[in-house]
């Protein structure tokens, strides 16, 4: 009987000490998942208000895609999109929301096509729409952080990358990855006050202005 009683007692104490470990577990993790969520929102938070900030853009970049490396200049105004390829060939992109222009000056070539459900909309989105950036997930990173989001282009689901230096924050690169390809746009020399002509990003036909 006695050793039944002992054996009853220790069952208690320790089923008792399981559940208080248990529940100051729960507490702890309620905790730091709150702290974790309130950064998270913080640091989105900080982004949206670095694009929001930004009515004028221009950088340089490079641009690998499997094995293949082009450079060029972005700019960015009044919600278009201008991309210079200069390496390996000339060509030009200019976007607004729904429509994009191609041209090749080599080749005197223009082509229209529609941006939405294109990789040209994350731009748009990165500069223009803040649900973008809170319905992303944040990333630390070792010298800053990341949004991480996936999303759909031409049928096929991407995930895509934005990584930013912290101290001050400042857009560094784009990844947008595949089961089939990674494309990497790294931005560097950045000017936020490039003052750049509204007729720059014109999808004007550029043959039949000349």
């Amino acid at each position: 009987m006695l050793e039944k009683e002992m054996f009853l007692k220790n069952n208690w104490f320790y089923s008792t000490l399981f559940k208080k470990k248990y529940f100051l577990l729960t507490i702890f993790l309620s905790i730091f998942s709150f702290f974790s969520y309130a950064n998270d929102n913080q640091n989105k938070e900080r982004i949206a208000f670095y694009f929001e900030n930004i009515s004028e853009f221009s950088s340089k970049f490079i641009q690998t895609q499997n094995n293949d490396i082009s450079e060029g200049y972005l700019y960015i105004k009044d919600k278009r999109l201008r991309i210079d390829y200069t390496s390996p060939s000339n060509l030009i992109f200019i976007l607004k929301k729904n429509k994009g222009m191609f041209y090749n000056p080599e080749l005197s070539e223009v082509q229209y096509f529609n941006t939405d459900n294109s990789s040209g909309e994350i731009f748009f989105d990165l500069f223009n729409n803040k649900e973008f950036i809170f319905n992303s997930n944040i990333v630390s990173e070792k010298l800053g952080l990341s949004l991480k989001k996936n999303i759909i282009i031409e049928d096929i689901e991407h995930t895509v990358k934005i990584f930013f230096e912290d101290s001050p924050l400042e857009l560094r690169k784009i990844e947008l990855d595949n089961k089939n390809e990674r494309t990497s746009f790294s931005i560097m020399t950045h000017n936020y006050n490039p003052d750049l002509n509204s007729d720059f990003f014109s999808l004007a036909n550029p043959l039949l202005t000349k």
